[in-house]
Protein backbone atom coordinates (compact mmCIF):
# COMPACT_ATOMS: atom_id res chain seq x y z
CA UNK A 1 0.00 0.00 0.00
CA UNK A 2 2.43 2.16 0.97
CA UNK A 3 4.38 2.03 -2.24
CA UNK A 4 0.74 2.54 -4.35
CA UNK A 5 -0.44 6.10 -2.00
CA UNK A 6 2.44 7.89 -0.97
CA UNK A 7 1.38 10.61 1.14
CA UNK A 8 3.50 12.41 3.90
CA UNK A 9 2.85 15.66 5.77
CA UNK A 10 5.05 18.27 7.50
CA UNK A 11 5.51 18.35 11.06
CA UNK A 12 4.60 21.48 11.42
CA UNK A 13 3.24 24.92 10.24
CA UNK A 14 6.90 26.86 9.41
CA UNK A 15 6.59 30.55 9.85
CA UNK A 16 8.31 31.22 6.43
CA UNK A 17 8.68 29.29 3.07
CA UNK A 18 12.47 27.29 2.61
CA UNK A 19 13.87 24.27 1.27
CA UNK A 20 14.43 21.65 3.84
CA UNK A 21 11.63 21.66 5.67
CA UNK A 22 11.31 17.99 6.35
CA UNK A 23 8.19 15.64 6.19
CA UNK A 24 6.83 12.69 7.45
CA UNK A 25 5.60 9.60 5.78
CA UNK A 26 2.26 8.64 6.43
CA UNK A 27 1.49 6.24 3.38
CA UNK A 28 1.48 3.00 5.16
CA UNK A 29 -1.25 1.44 6.35
CA UNK A 30 -2.04 -0.21 10.20
CA UNK A 31 -4.53 -2.65 10.02
CA UNK A 32 -5.98 -3.80 13.17
CA UNK A 33 -6.09 -7.27 14.46
CA UNK A 34 -8.45 -9.27 12.97
CA UNK A 35 -8.89 -6.94 10.27
CA UNK A 36 -9.60 -8.35 6.96
CA UNK A 37 -8.38 -7.16 3.07
CA UNK A 38 -9.74 -8.74 0.38
CA UNK A 39 -9.10 -8.39 -3.33
CA UNK A 40 -10.01 -10.06 -6.81
CA UNK A 41 -8.27 -11.51 -9.71
CA UNK A 42 -10.50 -12.76 -12.81
CA UNK A 43 -8.73 -15.47 -15.14
CA UNK A 44 -9.97 -16.22 -18.29
CA UNK A 45 -8.85 -19.53 -20.23
CA UNK A 46 -8.65 -19.74 -24.15
CA UNK A 47 -6.30 -18.99 -26.80
CA UNK A 48 -4.97 -15.97 -28.37
CA UNK A 49 -5.00 -12.13 -26.52
CA UNK A 50 -7.99 -10.92 -25.32
CA UNK A 51 -8.67 -7.32 -26.67
CA UNK A 52 -7.23 -4.42 -24.78
CA UNK A 53 -9.01 -1.50 -23.36
CA UNK A 54 -6.57 1.42 -24.85
CA UNK A 55 -5.79 4.11 -21.82
CA UNK A 56 -6.72 7.64 -23.65
CA UNK A 57 -9.61 8.97 -24.62
CA UNK A 58 -10.74 8.70 -28.83
CA UNK A 59 -7.15 5.98 -29.26
CA UNK A 60 -4.90 9.15 -28.23
CA UNK A 61 -1.39 7.95 -27.50
CA UNK A 62 -0.60 10.26 -24.69
CA UNK A 63 -1.89 12.92 -22.49
CA UNK A 64 -0.28 16.18 -21.16
CA UNK A 65 -1.50 18.18 -18.44
CA UNK A 66 -0.07 21.56 -17.29
CA UNK A 67 -0.57 22.72 -13.51
CA UNK A 68 0.08 26.31 -13.81
CA UNK A 69 0.60 27.42 -9.87
CA UNK A 70 -1.30 30.92 -9.39
CA UNK A 71 2.19 32.82 -8.01
CA UNK A 72 3.01 36.18 -9.05
CA UNK A 73 0.40 35.72 -11.82
CA UNK A 74 -1.73 39.01 -13.07
CA UNK A 75 -4.26 39.37 -15.31
CA UNK A 76 -1.90 40.93 -18.15
CA UNK A 77 0.97 37.72 -17.76
CA UNK A 78 -2.45 35.44 -18.06
CA UNK A 79 -3.64 37.20 -20.93
CA UNK A 80 -0.19 36.88 -22.36
CA UNK A 81 -0.31 33.33 -21.78
CA UNK A 82 -3.71 32.49 -23.25
CA UNK A 83 -3.36 34.79 -26.24
CA UNK A 84 0.32 34.90 -27.37
CA UNK A 85 0.64 38.91 -25.35
CA UNK A 86 -0.61 41.12 -23.24
CA UNK A 87 -3.11 43.18 -25.36
CA UNK A 88 -4.66 39.54 -26.52
CA UNK A 89 -5.14 41.19 -30.31
CA UNK A 90 -4.11 37.88 -31.60
CA UNK A 91 -6.49 34.78 -31.51
CA UNK A 92 -4.01 32.31 -32.73
CA UNK A 93 -1.55 32.75 -30.68
CA UNK A 94 -0.66 31.25 -26.97
CA UNK A 95 -2.69 28.39 -25.80
CA UNK A 96 -5.81 29.25 -26.69
CA UNK A 97 -5.14 30.17 -30.22
CA UNK A 98 -3.41 26.30 -30.63
CA UNK A 99 -6.24 24.93 -28.68
CA UNK A 100 -4.19 23.99 -25.49
CA UNK A 101 -5.62 23.54 -22.33
CA UNK A 102 -4.31 23.62 -18.82
CA UNK A 103 -5.13 23.30 -14.95
CA UNK A 104 -4.80 27.45 -13.77
CA UNK A 105 -4.86 27.74 -10.53
CA UNK A 106 -5.83 31.05 -8.60
CA UNK A 107 -5.97 33.69 -5.97
CA UNK A 108 -8.95 35.13 -4.42
CA UNK A 109 -7.54 38.12 -3.79
CA UNK A 110 -7.45 41.51 -5.71
CA UNK A 111 -4.16 40.88 -7.83
CA UNK A 112 -6.92 38.15 -9.46
CA UNK A 113 -9.77 36.64 -9.46
CA UNK A 114 -11.03 40.13 -7.24
CA UNK A 115 -9.71 41.90 -10.54
CA UNK A 116 -12.63 42.09 -12.90
CA UNK A 117 -10.01 41.88 -16.15
CA UNK A 118 -8.51 38.51 -14.63
CA UNK A 119 -11.66 36.88 -13.63
CA UNK A 120 -12.71 37.56 -17.47
CA UNK A 121 -9.58 35.56 -18.50
CA UNK A 122 -10.62 33.07 -15.91
CA UNK A 123 -14.00 32.77 -17.83
CA UNK A 124 -12.38 32.56 -21.28
CA UNK A 125 -10.03 29.98 -20.16
CA UNK A 126 -13.02 27.70 -18.40
CA UNK A 127 -15.20 28.19 -22.22
CA UNK A 128 -12.01 26.66 -23.69
CA UNK A 129 -12.25 23.62 -22.23
CA UNK A 130 -9.53 24.95 -19.11
CA UNK A 131 -9.47 24.65 -15.72
CA UNK A 132 -9.39 27.32 -12.90
CA UNK A 133 -8.73 25.91 -9.09
CA UNK A 134 -8.40 27.62 -5.95
CA UNK A 135 -4.44 27.84 -5.08
CA UNK A 136 -5.31 27.55 -1.20
CA UNK A 137 -7.58 30.65 -1.57
CA UNK A 138 -4.87 33.10 -1.10
CA UNK A 139 -0.81 33.06 -0.01
CA UNK A 140 -1.59 33.61 3.18
CA UNK A 141 -3.30 31.16 5.89
CA UNK A 142 -6.91 30.36 5.80
CA UNK A 143 -9.19 28.52 8.50
CA UNK A 144 -12.15 25.93 6.99
CA UNK A 145 -14.57 28.85 7.18
CA UNK A 146 -12.73 31.38 4.84
CA UNK A 147 -11.67 28.57 2.55
CA UNK A 148 -16.07 27.50 2.48
CA UNK A 149 -16.95 31.02 1.74
CA UNK A 150 -14.14 31.47 -1.01
CA UNK A 151 -15.51 28.12 -2.31
CA UNK A 152 -18.98 29.41 -2.29
CA UNK A 153 -18.75 32.96 -3.75
CA UNK A 154 -15.62 33.44 -5.91
CA UNK A 155 -14.98 29.87 -7.22
CA UNK A 156 -18.93 29.08 -7.10
CA UNK A 157 -19.62 29.42 -11.02
CA UNK A 158 -16.24 27.62 -11.76
CA UNK A 159 -17.18 24.12 -10.00
CA UNK A 160 -13.55 23.61 -9.14
CA UNK A 161 -12.69 19.49 -9.14
CA UNK A 162 -8.85 20.09 -8.38
CA UNK A 163 -7.24 21.65 -5.40
CA UNK A 164 -3.23 22.97 -5.14
CA UNK A 165 -1.94 24.02 -1.90
CA UNK A 166 0.13 27.43 -1.68
CA UNK A 167 3.17 26.61 0.32
CA UNK A 168 2.03 23.41 1.82
CA UNK A 169 4.99 23.76 4.81
CA UNK A 170 3.95 27.49 5.70
CA UNK A 171 -0.23 26.89 5.45
CA UNK A 172 -1.42 25.22 8.09
CA UNK A 173 -4.70 23.72 6.58
CA UNK A 174 -2.85 22.37 3.59
CA UNK A 175 -3.16 19.33 2.74
CA UNK A 176 0.14 17.79 3.62
CA UNK A 177 -0.24 20.10 6.59
CA UNK A 178 -2.95 19.55 9.26
CA UNK A 179 -5.27 20.65 6.63
CA UNK A 180 -5.00 16.67 5.65
CA UNK A 181 -5.33 14.74 9.62
CA UNK A 182 -8.49 13.91 10.54
CA UNK A 183 -9.82 15.43 13.72
CA UNK A 184 -7.72 18.35 13.22
CA UNK A 185 -9.62 22.04 13.41
CA UNK A 186 -7.86 22.86 10.44
CA UNK A 187 -8.77 19.63 8.12
CA UNK A 188 -10.22 20.76 4.84
CA UNK A 189 -10.72 17.53 3.23
CA UNK A 190 -14.42 16.97 4.21
CA UNK A 191 -15.23 20.80 3.28
CA UNK A 192 -13.39 20.04 -0.05
CA UNK A 193 -15.36 16.76 -0.88
CA UNK A 194 -18.92 18.39 0.24
CA UNK A 195 -17.83 21.59 -2.55
CA UNK A 196 -16.99 18.75 -5.36
CA UNK A 197 -13.35 19.35 -5.27
CA UNK A 198 -12.01 15.33 -5.90
CA UNK A 199 -8.37 15.60 -7.12
CA UNK A 200 -5.92 16.97 -4.31
CA UNK A 201 -2.21 17.97 -5.47
CA UNK A 202 0.25 16.00 -3.32
CA UNK A 203 3.34 17.70 -2.36
CA UNK A 204 6.05 18.23 -3.07
CA UNK A 205 7.03 16.86 -6.30
CA UNK A 206 9.03 13.75 -6.53
CA UNK A 207 12.73 13.82 -7.66
CA UNK A 208 11.88 12.80 -11.80
CA UNK A 209 14.71 12.78 -13.80
CA UNK A 210 15.22 11.32 -17.73
CA UNK A 211 11.62 10.50 -19.31
CA UNK A 212 8.92 12.81 -18.74
CA UNK A 213 6.40 9.56 -18.66
CA UNK A 214 5.53 9.59 -14.93
CA UNK A 215 4.36 6.09 -15.68
CA UNK A 216 8.64 5.21 -15.79
CA UNK A 217 8.17 2.24 -18.25
CA UNK A 218 11.82 1.80 -18.45
CA UNK A 219 11.63 1.13 -14.55
CA UNK A 220 9.03 -1.87 -14.25
CA UNK A 221 10.49 -3.10 -10.58
CA UNK A 222 9.39 0.76 -9.29
CA UNK A 223 6.07 1.61 -8.37
CA UNK A 224 5.09 4.84 -10.02
CA UNK A 225 1.63 6.41 -8.71
CA UNK A 226 0.45 9.41 -10.22
CA UNK A 227 -3.35 9.45 -9.56
CA UNK A 228 -4.57 7.37 -6.54
CA UNK A 229 -7.28 7.39 -3.65
CA UNK A 230 -6.08 8.52 -0.42
CA UNK A 231 -7.82 6.42 2.29
CA UNK A 232 -5.56 7.93 5.09
CA UNK A 233 -6.95 11.11 4.85
CA UNK A 234 -10.28 10.52 4.00
CA UNK A 235 -13.52 10.76 6.31
CA UNK A 236 -14.14 7.20 6.67
CA UNK A 237 -14.26 3.98 4.65
CA UNK A 238 -18.06 4.10 3.30
CA UNK A 239 -17.34 7.85 1.69
CA UNK A 240 -15.51 8.61 -1.74
CA UNK A 241 -12.29 8.46 -0.95
CA UNK A 242 -10.09 11.95 -2.09
CA UNK A 243 -7.88 11.12 -5.12
CA UNK A 244 -4.19 12.18 -4.56
CA UNK A 245 -2.55 13.53 -8.07
CA UNK A 246 1.22 13.91 -8.67
CA UNK A 247 3.26 16.67 -10.85
CA UNK A 248 6.94 16.82 -11.90
CA UNK A 249 8.48 19.93 -11.30
CA UNK A 250 9.12 21.86 -14.35
CA UNK A 251 9.46 25.49 -13.06
CA UNK A 252 12.83 25.53 -15.44
CA UNK A 253 14.60 27.62 -17.80
CA UNK A 254 12.42 28.53 -20.51
CA UNK A 255 14.95 26.37 -22.99
CA UNK A 256 15.12 23.20 -20.75
CA UNK A 257 11.32 23.30 -21.10
CA UNK A 258 11.40 23.37 -24.63
CA UNK A 259 13.78 20.51 -24.54
CA UNK A 260 11.96 18.62 -22.21
CA UNK A 261 9.17 18.54 -24.63
CA UNK A 262 11.42 18.29 -27.49
CA UNK A 263 9.66 16.32 -30.67
CA UNK A 264 11.59 13.39 -29.39
CA UNK A 265 10.44 13.16 -25.63
CA UNK A 266 7.02 13.29 -26.73
CA UNK A 267 7.17 11.01 -29.68
CA UNK A 268 8.63 8.96 -26.53
CA UNK A 269 6.02 9.66 -24.62
CA UNK A 270 3.31 8.96 -26.89
CA UNK A 271 4.81 5.35 -27.79
CA UNK A 272 4.87 4.66 -24.44
CA UNK A 273 0.95 5.84 -24.30
CA UNK A 274 2.33 7.98 -21.26
CA UNK A 275 1.21 10.78 -19.08
CA UNK A 276 2.97 13.69 -17.88
CA UNK A 277 1.58 16.52 -15.70
CA UNK A 278 3.74 19.43 -15.01
CA UNK A 279 4.09 21.51 -12.32
CA UNK A 280 4.24 25.07 -14.10
CA UNK A 281 4.31 29.19 -13.70
CA UNK A 282 4.06 30.11 -17.07
CA UNK A 283 1.60 32.77 -16.08
CA UNK A 284 4.13 35.45 -14.54
CA UNK A 285 6.76 37.04 -14.78
CA UNK A 286 9.99 36.56 -12.76
CA UNK A 287 12.19 39.29 -11.36
CA UNK A 288 15.02 37.44 -9.16
CA UNK A 289 17.78 36.54 -10.77
CA UNK A 290 18.01 33.19 -10.37
CA UNK A 291 14.07 32.58 -12.24
CA UNK A 292 14.60 35.35 -14.62
CA UNK A 293 15.53 32.56 -17.44
CA UNK A 294 12.41 30.86 -16.37
CA UNK A 295 9.60 33.67 -18.11
CA UNK A 296 8.08 32.71 -21.05
CA UNK A 297 7.77 36.26 -21.79
CA UNK A 298 9.49 39.08 -23.63
CA UNK A 299 8.81 42.48 -23.12
CA UNK A 300 8.74 45.07 -26.47
CA UNK A 301 9.66 48.11 -26.51
CA UNK A 302 5.76 49.33 -26.34
CA UNK A 303 5.73 47.77 -22.74
CA UNK A 304 3.71 44.68 -24.28
CA UNK A 305 4.26 40.87 -22.75
CA UNK A 306 4.70 38.30 -25.64
CA UNK A 307 5.63 35.09 -25.75
CA UNK A 308 9.27 34.35 -26.34
CA UNK A 309 9.28 32.37 -30.15
CA UNK A 310 10.46 28.98 -29.09
CA UNK A 311 7.24 29.19 -26.40
CA UNK A 312 5.19 29.96 -29.10
CA UNK A 313 6.94 26.98 -31.30
CA UNK A 314 6.40 24.51 -28.77
CA UNK A 315 2.49 26.16 -28.17
CA UNK A 316 2.36 25.18 -32.17
CA UNK A 317 3.81 21.57 -32.14
CA UNK A 318 1.81 20.70 -29.16
CA UNK A 319 -1.13 22.06 -30.80
CA UNK A 320 -0.43 19.78 -34.06
CA UNK A 321 -0.02 16.48 -31.76
CA UNK A 322 -3.73 16.94 -30.64
CA UNK A 323 -5.30 18.35 -33.68
CA UNK A 324 -3.71 15.20 -34.86
CA UNK A 325 -5.19 13.63 -31.89
CA UNK A 326 -2.11 11.96 -30.49
CA UNK A 327 -1.56 13.69 -27.64
CA UNK A 328 -4.55 14.64 -25.14
CA UNK A 329 -3.56 18.09 -23.96
CA UNK A 330 -5.96 18.44 -21.31
CA UNK A 331 -6.60 19.50 -17.46
CA UNK A 332 -6.52 18.00 -13.95
CA UNK A 333 -10.21 17.24 -13.48
CA UNK A 334 -10.60 15.80 -17.05
CA UNK A 335 -7.57 13.63 -16.49
CA UNK A 336 -9.05 12.33 -13.31
CA UNK A 337 -12.47 12.04 -14.23
CA UNK A 338 -11.67 9.72 -17.24
CA UNK A 339 -9.13 7.58 -15.70
CA UNK A 340 -11.36 7.08 -12.39
CA UNK A 341 -13.94 6.05 -14.71
CA UNK A 342 -11.42 4.13 -17.14
CA UNK A 343 -10.74 2.16 -14.17
CA UNK A 344 -13.70 0.69 -13.21
CA UNK A 345 -14.39 -0.83 -16.56
CA UNK A 346 -14.35 -4.70 -17.41
CA UNK A 347 -13.93 -6.16 -20.57
CA UNK A 348 -15.69 -9.68 -19.46
CA UNK A 349 -15.42 -12.61 -21.42
CA UNK A 350 -18.55 -14.29 -22.20
CA UNK A 351 -17.72 -16.66 -23.93
CA UNK A 352 -14.45 -17.59 -26.92
CA UNK A 353 -15.01 -14.85 -29.23
CA UNK A 354 -17.44 -12.38 -27.10
CA UNK A 355 -16.76 -9.91 -24.51
CA UNK A 356 -19.14 -7.35 -23.16
CA UNK A 357 -17.64 -3.72 -21.50
CA UNK A 358 -19.30 -2.77 -18.29
CA UNK A 359 -18.77 -0.24 -15.50
CA UNK A 360 -19.03 -1.56 -11.76
CA UNK A 361 -18.90 1.52 -9.88
CA UNK A 362 -21.17 2.89 -7.72
CA UNK A 363 -22.86 5.28 -10.18
CA UNK A 364 -23.00 5.97 -13.71
CA UNK A 365 -19.68 7.16 -15.14
CA UNK A 366 -19.45 11.04 -15.62
CA UNK A 367 -17.70 9.99 -18.74
CA UNK A 368 -19.75 8.34 -21.14
CA UNK A 369 -17.67 8.44 -24.63
CA UNK A 370 -14.44 8.20 -26.09
CA UNK A 371 -13.30 4.65 -24.92
CA UNK A 372 -11.44 2.62 -27.66
CA UNK A 373 -10.93 -1.41 -27.63
CA UNK A 374 -8.28 -2.81 -29.65
CA UNK A 375 -8.37 -6.53 -30.85
CA UNK A 376 -7.00 -8.87 -33.12
CA UNK A 377 -10.47 -10.07 -33.24
CA UNK A 378 -12.83 -9.38 -36.46
CA UNK A 379 -16.40 -8.74 -35.04
CA UNK A 380 -18.72 -5.91 -34.69
CA UNK A 381 -19.74 -3.39 -32.18
CA UNK A 382 -23.78 -4.39 -30.40
CA UNK A 383 -24.88 -1.10 -28.24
Amino acid sequence: HWADHPHSVYSRCWPTYAPGHGETGQSRTVRAEGEKVSHRIRFVAGRGRMPLLRRWPNDRKAALVFVDHADKGRSDTLRALLYGDSTGDDKERGLLGNGLKLTRTVFDHPRQMQDPDFAALAEALVKAGGEVAPHSITPRRETPAQIKSSLATTFATYAPRTWVDHQPDTNCEAINNTGGRRGHKNNVVELLHDEGVRYLWEAPDPDYRGDINLLKPALPQRRAPFLYPAPRIGRSLDAEDPWLFITAWMFVPTEDLVDRLSERNLNRLQYDHGVHLAHTYLGAVHKKAQHKDNTIFERRRNGVLSTKAEIEALWTRLGLRSKRGELWVTTVGDLGDWLTTWDRLRLNAEGPSRVRLVHDGPAAPRVRDGFTIASRWKGRVDG
